[in-house]
């Protein structure tokens, strides 16, 4: 049983199997709306990428941080840690790179692995670049 099938069967979370069964609500509804707001805010592609990661973070069933860290955690704390971001605009300040280092510092000593937000990044940006926006790269590292 993979860690997955186990987090379903024990809080109903669906995590990626549910984004593919409903097409992907998440990019559709909170990705792809937060790259396309903070890119016409005139943010670069990166900052315009972190900014739709932050709401993916929030809005994805993220299996990946239950499996790491608990359900609990996902439900509390995790989500609370996500309010900083979420009410940072790109493009960001001097002080909202601060605060995303902060963050990315804090989630690398715990263990906080948003793999199922990242991944879900990635389909946010193959679908932003395949309705024919401009083909960039992009480095989501914070600067």
């Amino acid at each position: 049983m993979t860690s997955g099938e186990k987090i379903f069967l024990d809080h109903g979370l669906r995590g990626i199997r549910g984004e593919v069964e409903d097409g992907f609500p998440t990019v559709v509804g909170k990705g792809l709306p937060a790259l396309r707001k903070a890119l016409a805010k005139g943010a670069d592609l990166n900052d315009s990428a972190l900014y739709a990661l932050f709401h993916l973070m929030d809005g994805c069933e993220d299996t990946n941080i239950v499996a790491r860290k608990g359900y609990s955690f996902w439900k509390g704390r995790y989500r609370e840690m996500l309010l900083p971001l979420l009410a940072i605009t790109p493009p960001f300040s001097q002080e909202a790179r601060g605060l995303i280092h902060e963050t990315d510092a804090l989630f690398s000593a715990e263990g906080i692995s948003p793999g199922g937000a990242a991944d879900l990044l990635t389909c946010t940006l193959f679908l932003h670049w395949a309705e024919g926006y401009p083909n960039h790269f992009v480095n989501i590292t914070p600067e």
